[in-house]
């Protein structure tokens, strides 16, 4: 396992994050999303999809759990499953490990949204995460000082507040694609 931290402090840091990534995927890779609500996993995703070629809107698909995109580079396969945290969890796991089952031949980038969710007890039989090479990205806010005025407050709008990313990868494919990414933007990498 590696890990890498990086600091976006803008939306333009989490773009540049994101091509990385898409410059970095060269066949298949699969990124578990985690952090709390508004903290910019879709944001990320968005983003990355962009850096695709993507021409598909991209949202996030809270209501139907995928969402499927075939016009970019890769084929994207964009879960969330925030609908797990409302119960039904292992009929959704279920779901899903059906859904992956299939996707994972070819190339293809699949992120999964509120992928902590399958750390659930009750889901420890179809943690699919656990076999696959993966990228885990851990999405937090950072406080940082404002270092033109010396403010050592955090931003009032949780939108203008900086985000730290810690990512490990669990296999060699997704070591080496982080590798890439710290390559590529190693003005976002933070100890």
């Amino acid at each position: 396992m590696t890990e890498s931290n990086f600091s976006l402090r803008d939306i333009a840091a989490t773009e540049r994050l994101a091509r990385a990534f898409a410059a970095s995927i060269q066949e298949r890779a699969v990124i578990a999303l985690n952090g709390p609500l508004g903290v910019g996993k879709t944001k990320f995703t968005q983003a990355l999809a962009l850096a695709l070629d993507v021409d598909e809107v991209v949202n996030s698909p809270t209501f139907t759990m995928l969402n499927e995109y075939h016009t970019g580079r890769l084929p994207l396969y964009h879960f969330d499953l925030y609908r797990l945290s409302e119960g039904g969890g292992l009929a959704a796991a279920q779901l899903l490990d059906a859904e992956l089952s299939e996707i994972v031949t070819g190339s293809y980038l699949i992120l999964i949204e509120w992928a902590e969710l399958l750390e659930k007890p009750e889901l420890s039989e179809i943690n699919f995460l656990r076999s696959l090479d993966h990228l885990s990205a851990n999405f937090s806010y950072q406080d940082f000082a404002d270092e033109s005025s010396g403010d050592q407050s955090p931003s009032l709008y949780k939108e203008n507040q900086a985000r730290l990313v810690r990512i490990h990868s669990y296999g060699t494919s997704s070591t080496s694609i982080l590798g890439g990414v710290v390559a590529a933007v190693p003005e976002l990498v933070c100890k």
